[in-house]
């Protein structure tokens, strides 16, 4: 008996948990003396995977530092998409889950979906904001 109750309720926490889209483009370009030495861009692919407890928000989110990004909750989860990003340098843009902090430390827009809006940070709590 307790065991289906836990299986029940392990099944709903599952059903139920918010589901994001994350992709990401980290830009690194090396400058010396004001002149561009060496530029790289490198695109990740995730799709669409459920966040973490703690992550409560998808959010589509412009260029920030790389040291930045991994100050955030979203830098410092145990994701494979969050370990991808922390080995690299430069700037990164992108759509992740985040928490209600971090979106209001890049100072996200509220909106029902995210999808037009990449040219600021915005934030919800829906499976429509991919």
């Amino acid at each position: 008996m307790i065991s289906t109750l836990l299986f029940t309720s392990l099944l709903l926490s599952a059903a139920s948990a918010l589901k994001c889209s994350h992709n990401a483009t980290v830009v690194n370009d090396v400058f010396q003396r004001g002149v561009l030495i060496t530029s790289s861009t490198s695109r990740y692919e995730f799709g669409v995977m459920g966040c973490s407890w703690n992550l409560n928000r998808c959010v589509s989110f412009k260029a920030m530092d790389m040291s930045f990004f991994r100050t955030l909750d979203v830098g410092r989860d145990l994701s494979p998409f969050a370990n991808m990003l922390r080995s690299s340098e430069g700037k990164v843009t992108g759509r992740s889950c985040m928490s209600q902090a971090d979106a209001e430390r890049i100072f996200a827009q509220t909106a029902a979906r995210c999808t037009s809006t990449m040219a600021r940070s915005c934030s919800c709590a829906t499976d429509n904001c991919n």
